[in-house]
């Protein structure tokens, strides 16, 4: 299955490079989304913001993995027959950390009317929500930078926009629908419809494009891997002699600092602060 999100767009990465040509686009991009696909495994979590239905174990404390930013319902199965019965409502529950995101937990609160989330059911809680890495300050870390020029249908796979702030890599919301950008020339922009969990619909014309934004030191260590990978993609898996001696270009170790194609030490320093806990 296709990675259809990266951390970096391809305008961002061309321009810190130096490349003008676009003969390389496809590979490059390529080169992108298995970056952003390395650092969610590293930080065991995705910067983007997946829309769906998790569950979990029935308990006093609900830990969350994946982060969650925001929830539009929370249901409990209080007897295990595998029917979520019982509605939680935003009073019954509260979220924590209390004044940041993404929430990491939740716990009920003291006026509640319930004692436990179904607790000792294996599958006791149903949540339906928007699972992401927010910005710490808000739960929709979408910034508006465009509107669409014509009206788009639910299965269309191009679009016209005004391609100002708007670039390849690039992961769009349209009203509840969101869109990956895997190409744009001439204001034409060929996409990926209803990712992250989303569902493809129709857009009206100048319907607001938002474009999400993810932490300012995932987007540098999303490009600082992917540029050292495409700098020595010639030499990737290769082996050299220098005089006596002779080294071979391997996957090295990823938890170790300055390995080849594992992290490098400026790259961990990035992301280690963002690294999830096990839970």
């Amino acid at each position: 299955m296709a990675n259809n999100r990266t951390y970096c767009s391809l305008v961002d990465f061309k321009s810190n490079l130096g490349i003008t040509s676009s003969a390389d686009d496809v590979a490059i991009l390529k080169t992108l989304e298995g970056a952003t696909i390395a650092i969610e495994r590293y930080c065991q979590r995705k910067f983007s913001v997946e829309y769906g239905t998790k569950y979990f174990t029935g308990a006093n404390r609900i830990w969350f993995k994946p982060d969650l930013l925001s929830a539009s319902t929370v249901k409990l199965d209080e007897d295990g027959n595998a029917s979520f019965e019982s509605t939680v409502t935003t009073s019954d529950y509260v979220l924590f950390p209390l004044n940041e995101f993404p929430k990491t937990y939740m716990e009920i609160s003291d006026n509640s009317n319930y004692g436990t989330f179904a607790y000792g059911y294996k599958k006791g809680v149903e949540i339906v929500g928007d699972w992401g890495f927010g910005d710490g300050e808000s739960a929709t870390p979408y910034t508006e930078q465009s509107k669409t020029v014509a009206s788009m249908s639910s299965t269309a796979s191009t679009q016209s926009v005004v391609s100002t702030n708007l670039a390849v890599g690039q992961t769009w919301l349209i009203d509840s629908e969101q869109i990956y950008v895997k190409d744009l020339t001439a204001s034409l922009a060929t996409i990926v419809r209803s990712v992250n969990g989303t569902t493809a619909t129709t857009h009206v014309a100048s319907s607001t494009i938002y474009v999400y934004d993810y932490p300012s030191d995932i987007k540098n260590a999303c490009y600082q891997r992917s540029a050292r990978l495409w700098l020595t993609r010639d030499k990737f898996l290769a082996s050299e002699n220098i005089g006596d001696y002779s080294y071979v270009l391997g996957r090295g170790d990823p938890n170790k600092r300055g390995t080849t194609s594992g992290w490098s030490a400026k790259e961990q320093e990035l992301l280690d602060p963002y690294r999830k806990a096990n839970i």
